[in-house]
């Protein structure tokens, strides 16, 4: 990343005092101009004013505290770094009893939801009435889901003038980074949150990838200059992140749907291969890169979806001993955290069922799976499947079932060996074979955070993961990060490849929404852009870049 010198229009906004519409594409300086600003404005602002920068994401708000240098649990006190969602759960936490919180609020996250509508026989299949039970567990229970925060927090500030100054107060600067993406629900909130506040939004609305969405925040970002009375500013300067000429230019070139030739030199390579030589070909851009700028660099590979990066990173651990390039790569792949979690749920359900096989510890385990199960289907969670997987583990049942039979074995002592086993089983067993593959490609998650006891396993790890808050996407720290085009927005890496396949992505998609799609993935890279495609394949977005 090149020094930073803030041009004529970033000047402006450090030196200001007005709330700021910023409206650029990736590393045009959006985020280091606001950490400048708020730096400039705390110094010639009296304790104890203080600036937030919030986002709609964990993974965004690491990104702008790593860049600020400041570290996000906010060890700096003038500075807080915070996800939307954790706002709203501050303001529930303080004032949750005026808008009926009978206990103090405490995060429900997606997991632990699922858990306790199974054990309290919730019918998911209805939503009004699911959310019903949420709303009487917030009232009763102070358990506050992830999808109620934000509207209770909301009407908790709309309905108290007092409680929206005295919070607002004390946030009398907020930064808005990755504006763009946040939702109805976030925009209302935010806009009670800072009526009385310097607000500097920070956004482009070409990183949002889906038609109505990008529509939805063109009409947002005219709503705050009206609502701030101001005129959207933006930055046409140098890019910060990438120096690289050639790619910004390709970047654009996917983008507008234009012809664009890569030159040498110019930091973009494009690379044909078919699906049965993509493995040994990434390889060998993987071990180029390797030995011409040793460990140091970051290495992204890009694919089209979630499965076809998963596909690739196992392909890419266990290759064919007979492959022109034999040498395993471990890319770390990017997951929600709280789907791993299920896993390790299931697993210490498992081992309970597996010292005492009492009826009580069959139905938990029966739910475990289930709640296992549907986190990696994104399918809800019903009294139907969580009923079949219990009877496919009884002694009576007919069915073939691996898993019963791994469990009524005698399963290996370490807790990691049996957990692998158990994962094993899951693969070919019907009713969790697709989340045991899905999970197997993606590998397995650390178990070693899992204490393993003389009592119920079980209880414990949901005791001690329910005082961890809520999880999100984990950001890659790895040398080589695989991960889906979906999840590249607001990372980036010194190399990255872009696994070009039209087939992986949905028929539903249109072409201007793959177009955003591949211009967010190709911005990632600061210093290097491998792009590999199948030869006469080269799909709706990439096919009038190379003219064909």
């Amino acid at each position: 990343m090149s020094k930073y010198e803030p041009t004529d229009e970033q000047r402006a906004i450090i030196g200001a005092d007005e709330s700021a519409l910023v409206v650029a594409g990736p590393g045009r300086g959006k985020t280091v101009t606001a950490i400048a600003a708020a730096r400039a404005w705390l110094a010639r602002t009296p304790e104890p004013a203080r600036v937030l920068f919030t986002s709609f994401s964990n993974a965004a708000v690491r990104r702008i505290a790593a860049a600020a240098g400041i570290d996000p649990a906010g060890l700096d006190r003038r500075v807080q770094f915070r996800t939307i969602h954790s706002l709203a759960m501050e303001v529930l936490g303080n004032y949750g009893r005026y808008v009926g919180l009978r206990q103090p609020a405490k995060p429900l996250d997606g997991t632990e939801e699922r858990l306790i509508a199974a054990e309290r026989g919730w019918d998911q299949s209805d939503d009004e009435k699911h959310r019903g039970a949420l709303n009487a567990l917030a009232r009763d229970e102070g358990l506050v889901g992830f999808d109620l925060m934000v509207p209770l927090a909301t009407e908790l500030l709309r309905s108290s003038p007092t409680i929206r100054r005295a919070v607002g107060c004390r946030y009398p600067f907020i930064i808005i980074d990755e504006f763009q993406d946040t939702r109805p629900e976030q925009w209302s909130f935010l806009k009670l949150l800072g009526e009385g506040s310097r607000v500097v939004a920070l956004g482009d609305p070409n990183q949002m990838i889906y038609e109505r969405q990008h529509q939805a925040a063109k009409r947002r970002m005219k709503e705050f200059c009206t609502w701030k009375g101001i005129e959207p500013s933006g930055f046409d300067g140098p890019n910060f992140r990438c120096q690289v000429g050639g790619i910004i230019n390709f970047a654009e070139s996917l983008l507008n749907g234009r012809r664009h030739t890569p030159a040498a030199g110019d930091g973009v390579q494009l690379f044909a291969a078919y699906p049965n030589q993509r493995r040994a070909t990434l390889a060998a851009i993987w071990s180029e890169i390797r030995r011409q700028v040793g460990k140091t660099s970051s290495i992204a590979v890009i694919a089209p979806s979630g499965g076809a990066a998963s596909r690739l990173a196992a392909e890419l651990r266990a290759p064919d001993p007979t492959s022109k390039v034999p040498l395993p790569i471990y890319a770390r792949v990017e997951s929600n955290e709280s789907a791993l979690d299920a896993f390790r749920l299931a697993a210490c359900a498992a081992t309970d069922w597996v010292r005492d096989r009492t009826e009580g510890n069959k139905q938990v385990l029966a739910v475990a799976l289930a709640v296992f199960v549907t986190q990696w289907s994104r399918r809800k969670l019903t009294d139907a499947r969580i009923s079949t997987i219990a009877k496919r583990l009884g002694a009576d049942s007919r069915a073939a079932s691996p898993l019963r039979d791994y469990l009524t074995g005698a399963p290996p002592d370490g807790f990691i060996e049996f957990a692998d086993g158990l994962l094993a089983a899951m693969e070919q067993d019907k009713e969790l074979a697709s989340a045991g593959g899905a999970l197997r490609k993606r590998g397995m998650p650390n178990l070693r955070c899992i204490a393993v006891g003389q009592g119920s396993l079980f209880d414990e790890y949901r005791l001690a993961r329910a005082n961890a808050g809520l999880q999100g996407m984990t950001i890659s720290s790895a040398p080589t990060t695989l991960l889906s085009m979906y999840r590249a927005k607001g990372r980036e890496f010194d190399f990255v490849v872009l696994v070009v396949e039209p087939r992986d992505h949905s028929s539903k998609v249109t072409d201007d929404e793959l177009r955003r799609l591949y211009y967010v993935s190709a911005t990632r890279a600061r210093e290097w852009l491998g792009v590999l495609h199948v030869p006469g394949r080269a799909g709706p977005v990439l096919g009038p870049v190379l003219g064909t």
